[in-house]
């Protein structure tokens, strides 16, 4: 993956060069675009011009455009203007966090959070009968997934955790 990662920033050079307004954080093969609906659209539809050529691959249909409910019918024309269909969204799981409006990630956490529950309640019945082995799947799975990827990359959202 990291070659595959490397391989591609000529891709992210040219892109950047193309479209200059739009801020286009990568990582590996995932790229999103930060910017107006129009620099965004003209983005996508260089990627999938330019991409094939360094083995990228753009799907637009499995783009979400993150806006509110104002921006939808904009956001679809935008893309639909270069023949891209997207799907509007409030917010999307991005990298192992969240990206979109509040309400959005306040029901995505409180997702995660009852499949956590879920998880530590069957821990516990392991413990009873295997407490090394329970232990050892709290701290090397459970744990490190919401110190680093909700509680690190998903701000304001404490209160959630309460039971």
């Amino acid at each position: 993956m990291a070659l595959y990662g490397v391989a591609l920033l000529p891709l992210a050079e040219k892109l950047k060069r193309a479209v200059p307004e739009v801020a286009v954080p990568w990582f590996a093969d995932d790229v999103a675009t930060v910017g107006n609906l129009s620099d965004c659209a003209l983005a996508l539809e260089f990627l999938c011009e330019a991409g094939p050529t360094y083995g990228y691959f753009p799907e637009p249909e499995k783009t979400h455009v993150i806006c509110t409910a104002r921006q939808e019918a904009e956001a679809q024309w935008a893309f639909l203007e270069r023949d891209l269909v997207v799907t509007p969204s409030r917010g999307e799981r991005y990298l192992g966090g969240f990206v979109g409006s509040k309400e959005k990630r306040v029901e995505w956490v409180k997702q995660k959070v009852e499949v956590w529950e879920r998880g530590v309640n069957i821990l516990a019945g392991i413990a009873k009968r295997f407490p090394q082995t329970a232990y050892a799947g709290v701290a090397m799975s459970l744990q490190h997934e919401w110190q680093y990827y909700v509680g690190r990359t998903v701000p304001g959202i404490g209160h959630l955790f309460a039971p």
